[in-house]
């Protein structure tokens, strides 16, 4: 049984081990980066800004249905929300080490939330792009 327990054990250290190891190469990339944000987030603050402004053009469209410039807003709606959890993850400082590790652990821990949002804004852009489709035939 005592075999059991220390097998359990080496397994959580290497679980442990690997997510520092992670998260250390993360923070390593912010601290190193010129925005003060993953490479991952500096993408989803570029596709946010990009939804931001077509929504923000398709809703002023005067020729749009109501169902696409519905849509177009929610979707206005949720890029403000990723833009504005994007900004909070933003290192306060520059070339502070301890801030970009926080900024990294913050990464890791809000992503689910951000991968929820992304989602919502993909399962939006799938109904945009089929509506405008139906709205040409």
């Amino acid at each position: 049984m005592e075999a059991l327990a220390a097998i359990s054990l080496a397994g959580n250290i290497c679980g442990f081990v690997g997510f520092a190891c992670k998260l250390v190469s993360s923070s390593r990339a912010i601290y190193h980066s010129a925005s003060g944000l993953s490479a991952d987030s500096c993408v989803l603050e570029a596709i946010a800004q990009d939804v931001r402004d077509h929504c923000g053009k398709i809703t002023l469209s005067l020729g749009s249905s109501p169902e696409i410039t519905a849509l177009a807003a929610q979707s206005h709606q949720i890029a403000q929300e990723l833009l504005g959890r994007i900004s909070r993850l933003r290192t306060k400082r520059e070339n502070s080490k301890w801030d970009s590790f926080l900024q990294a652990l913050h990464d890791v821990m809000k992503k689910s939330e951000v991968s929820a949002l992304v989602q919502r804004l993909s399962d939006l852009n799938k109904q945009i792009t089929s509506h405008m489709l139906l709205h040409l035939l």
